[in-house]
């Protein structure tokens, strides 16, 4: 039995945080399981609430490739259960991390805790005025989008028939839709290296259509997206929750230290489960305050008792790769999620 080898450096994240954030050359694992992010595919991340998946998607897919500079990528973000003001405060946070090494919460950059100073206060409204706008775009007063950024930000949920009405409007700027002689519809791009990414930020909340029941909504749903990923070569990242706690006492018993996410454990995903190209899962393995040590990548980790724990180290996940259709192994990894970036263990 090994020592948690991820506490200390979680105590010297939380005194001095890192400036910076890895990219494909600090965590080679996470770009080769979610293949060519310029390709065509739908990843489904699978958790429990309070676990950092939205944080991870928003990472891999989004904040490493901007800092990388891939400026040729749009994405429309289903954020259906947080504010565009609260995931922009999340990202300011990212940054000032990032940038400047300051340990920042979406919270305290919304003034909703705590206080800033103001050479904070100036750092902030710098990557308002900069990042943020290429992100985010810009908004008026109303509310209403002015100048486009990156991300086209879509807080009111919709089921497959609007999600599609939608998407086929927005790809109009990109293409044209066309039919073939045999009444198949295909798409051309007027840009061939444009990459257009949707990300649907808690599957569940997809609103049922009729009498329809929700397995039927989220199965229309993950059609819409293999229709569209096949016609409009769109990728989709779907985050979706688990069925139950992996720290239920039946999988405790069951599964002794090795617990491990399962294709079971996903709530609402329905076909997506089947439909997607990648599945992950995420583990906070300090949730399991009942047992001395977690199994992960076949080595254990001593855990502490959750009235021992100390401030930031929840920030440990396993991280696993469970289904891939594209010959990438599977896998099992540990990470310290902290200040909105990850570390790779």
């Amino acid at each position: 039995m090994t020592s948690n080898p991820f506490l200390n450096q979680i105590k010297t994240n939380i005194k001095n945080p890192v400036k910076g954030v890895g990219s494909e050359r600090y965590c080679p694992e996470f770009y080769k399981a979610i293949g060519n992010i310029k390709k065509a595919r739908i990843y489904v991340y699978g958790a429990g609430s309070k676990t950092g998946k939205t944080t991870l998607v928003d990472y891999l897919h989004i904040l490493v490739p901007y800092i990388e500079g891939y400026k040729d990528m749009k994405f429309y973000y289903f954020g259906w259960e947080i504010s565009i003001e609260e995931k922009q405060a999340a990202f300011c946070a990212f940054f000032m991390s990032y940038k400047h090494g300051i340990a920042m919460d979406a919270d305290r950059v919304q003034g909703l805790v705590g206080t800033i100073t103001e050479e904070e206060e100036k750092y902030i409204s710098d990557i308002y005025n900069n990042e943020l706008v290429e992100i985010f775009g810009v908004y008026d007063d109303e509310g209403s989008l002015e100048t486009p950024g990156m991300i086209t930000y879509i807080e009111t949920p919709m089921n497959a028939a609007e999600m599609e009405t939608f998407l086929r409007k927005e790809m109009i700027q990109y293409g044209e839709f066309k039919t073939s002689k045999r009444g198949l519809d295909y798409f051309v791009w007027h840009d061939i290296t444009k990459h257009v990414h949707v990300i649907v930020d808690h599957i569940g909340k997809t609103p049922k259509r009729g009498k329809d029941e929700k397995k039927t909504a989220i199965d229309n749903i993950s059609g819409l997206f293999v229709t569209y990923r096949n016609l409009c070569r769109l990728s989709f990242i779907i985050i979706s929750q688990f069925n139950r706690s992996l720290s239920a006492v039946e999988r405790r018993d069951l599964m002794s230290s090795n617990i491990r996410p399962e294709k079971t454990d996903f709530k609402d995903t329905s076909n997506l489960a089947e439909d997607c190209n990648y599945l992950f899962g995420l583990l906070n393995p300090l949730l399991l305050a009942e047992l001395d040590s977690i199994k992960i990548g076949g080595t254990d980790y001593k855990l502490r008792k959750r009235d021992q724990i100390i401030p930031g180290v929840e920030g440990f996940r396993g991280f696993y790769l469970l289904e891939s259709r594209h010959n990438c192994p599977t896998f099992e990894k540990g990470f310290v999620l902290k200040n909105n970036y990850i570390e790779l263990k």
